[in-house]
């Protein structure tokens, strides 16, 4: 949990607030390590149950899409972003794990150029099995649905799986 200044049950009393504009944010300065245990998760949503929903609303105007008006739902903003400076990480969340969840997180700005091997915000990994990534934003911030800007939008795909079976990417 990252403090939001308040107390809650899990921290303790007199932390001051880390949250930017209501948002945990985690920029990293290298790679992070590669996922490499089953049945991992990085849920984002614990730190809304834990602390409390920091960044409050929805992402999205809804409605129906296409020829066959599927729905479209809006999507809660999270409250935990992962970022990186344009073009110096190449991966955000390496999936070398089977039944691996990434849940509830925004993430944007890895990769050094597109449709190139490990150059992704997400990727799961050749044979991985039972990958699951849901309630996320990826290629913008937990704020809005619009460009980060030229100096730190992804470069990288935003999803890639690289021969990953069984998976689901779903709101």
């Amino acid at each position: 949990m990252i403090s939001s200044g308040s107390s809650v049950p899990g921290l303790r009393a007199g932390l001051t607030n880390q949250l930017t504009g209501g948002v945990a944010q985690i920029v990293p300065v290298s790679q992070f390590p590669n996922i490499t245990d089953s049945n991992t998760a990085i849920d984002g949503t614990l730190q809304t149950t834990n602390v409390g929903d920091t960044n409050p609303g929805t992402l999205g105007v809804g409605g129906t899409v296409g020829v066959d008006q599927l729905a479209l739902s809006t999507v809660n903003k999270p409250e935990v972003q992962i970022s990186a400076p344009q073009a110096t990480i190449t991966t955000g969340i390496r999936i070398l794990a089977n039944n691996t969840t990434v849940r509830g997180l925004a993430i944007y700005g890895f990769g050094l150029s597109s449709n190139n091997g490990t150059h992704s915000n997400i990727e799961i990994d050749t044979g991985i099995t039972g990958a699951l990534i849901e309630k996320n934003i990826i290629g913008t911030t937990a704020t809005s649905f619009t460009d980060p800007g030229s100096g730190t939008r992804s470069i990288g795909d935003n999803i890639r799986s690289v021969g990953g079976k069984n998976g689901t990417v779903q709101n």
